[in-house]
């Protein structure tokens, strides 16, 4: 069946979407109703609520919505007020055909597989709707796909590309873009980190949590970056077991005298996190060095080991019970009572993990 079957009636319904008030919901819930909310809009219907929220109340409204990237509407006897972010437009950039082709492919691929048009709205919204029409006017039974010669217009990509850069400016950590366009959104991501630096470390964020295995290389290719920050970012999207980053690379950052130390914080998770037996002796030697941010990287390092060692079973888990009873745990005890209080509290957080995780 033609993907584009049934696509005019699916048109008209985005151009007047019919959102379900969420009733009984208090001020109180309303972070709760965001997150689970799937169609990036929270009703809050004044009528069952039992007292009428504060000018103050609706001013924290507004803020939760604006960094949520939500609409929230408020309902009161048939009217309708509506706070929603304001867009943020994109630069002037030149779109090439192949992100716009892309854009087009996926439009067509999730029609197909879902005719009801639903995961459409749920994944694009309203920035789908010129595309759907440039498709509707050349789509038939008889012709399924999109030919290869015909030309794209670029533009079409741009509300697309504005909708992202927008939630990416109002949600700086990446779950607004992730949770919405999951692996869908990793083109238009490197498309925006390439020619906007405010865009790089949300959309890093974004791809550490999608996870996505093509993505890698290109977040490595940012842990060398000029700006701390980026650096940071770039590290935590490779935390796994999102996207797991190279070995070597993390730990030259986690030891990196040199190194900011909010990187090296963070390189330092990654490091407990992979769960690399071959690096345990080295991470120990460390606990002995001079220098106090050295010790600190590998205690906490030697901390978030717990968690692959939580998710090992049978084998596996005697293996690694007994390497970290016998030489880990003992070591961390005496970082303790290290003379620095960064470490000793690391110490003390680190054997708490891992004895609960054995």
């Amino acid at each position: 069946m033609s993907p584009i079957v049934g696509l005019q009636p699916f048109i008209m319904s985005m151009q007047s979407p019919r959102v379900q008030p969420v009733a009984q919901i208090s001020v109180s819930e309303v972070m709760q109703a965001i997150r689970v909310s799937s169609n990036h809009t929270v009703i809050i219907d004044m009528l069952h609520l039992n007292a009428e929220p504060s000018p103050v109340a609706l001013s924290w409204l507004q803020g939760i919505a604006q960094t949520r990237g939500f609409a929230i509407h408020l309902l009161r006897k048939g009217n309708e007020e509506v706070f929603t972010p304001k867009a943020l437009p994109l630069p002037e950039i030149e779109i090439p055909q192949t992100l716009a082709r892309a854009f087009l492919s996926d439009l067509v691929s999730i029609q197909d597989s879902d005719p009801s048009g639903k995961a459409i709205v749920e994944t694009y919204g309203q920035t789908a709707i010129e595309a759907l029409f440039f498709l509707a006017n050349r789509f038939s039974e008889s012709l399924p796909l999109l030919p290869a010669d015909e030309p794209v217009p670029t533009d079409l990509m741009r509300p697309l590309l504005e909708n992202i850069f927008t939630l990416l400016q109002y949600d700086p950590m990446g779950k607004r873009v992730a949770e919405t366009y999951q692996k869908r959104c990793v083109e238009p991501l490197f498309f925006l980190m390439d020619r906007l630096p405010e865009a790089l470390v949300p959309a890093l964020h974004a791809l550490g949590r999608i996870g996505e295995p093509r993505a890698v290389d290109k977040i490595v290719s940012f842990l060398r970056h000029e700006a701390p920050s980026v650096r940071e970012a770039a590290v935590r999207a490779l935390h796994p077991p999102r996207s797991p980053g190279p070995l070597e690379d993390l730990w030259r950052i986690a030891f990196d005298g040199a190194e900011d130390s909010r990187v090296r914080r963070e390189a330092a998770v990654s490091l407990g996190l992979l769960g690399d037996r071959g690096k345990i002796p080295g991470l120990l030697a460390l606990l002995d060095n001079e220098e106090m941010l050295d010790r600190l990287a590998a205690v906490r390092a030697l901390g978030w080991y717990a968690v692959p060692v939580s998710r090992s079973r049978g084998d596996e888990r005697e293996r690694w019970a007994s390497l970290l009873r016998e030489s880990v745990v003992p070591a961390l005890e005496e970082r303790t009572k290290d003379p620095s209080h960064m470490v000793s509290t690391q110490a003390r957080w680190s054997l708490r993990k891992l004895t609960e995780a054995l």
